[in-house]
């Protein structure tokens, strides 16, 4: 695999600073030379996510909220949760009781989201 001289600058400088390296990142994209820019764009991305600090008014902060509410569940407590709310997003309320009860900050877990997805 041949990276070529534009590709890394474009990666040192992702290193040094995600912001200054964003033109070259859609200059990349909009020329379609490297596969991995869609990795580097999304770690962009959830870098962002992983940063931001929500109002109240934002969904960002229910799910703080939830996170909160399940770090003193358990897993059954979760199921009663699922089957009192019928919400179509148990997955997503899944991985966030499994970052609250590893103790993970809410940051990686918006940070593992917002990249994943």
């Amino acid at each position: 695999m041949s990276i070529n001289k534009n590709t890394l600058i474009m990666y040192v400088l992702f290193i040094l600073s995600p912001l200054l390296s964003l033109p070259l990142i859609f200059l990349q994209l909009k020329k379609k030379l490297d596969k991995g820019i869609i990795f580097i764009f999304s770690l962009f991305i959830a870098i962002l996510s992983y940063r931001y600090i929500p109002n109240l008014t934002n969904d960002k902060a229910r799910y703080i909220e939830r996170s909160e509410m399940f770090s003193n569940f358990s897993f059954s407590q979760l199921l009663d949760y699922f089957s009192l709310v019928k919400r179509p997003d148990f997955i997503f309320d899944t991985i966030n009781f499994i970052f609250s009860k590893l103790d993970v900050s809410i940051g990686f877990f918006f940070f593992f989201i917002t990249f994943s997805t």
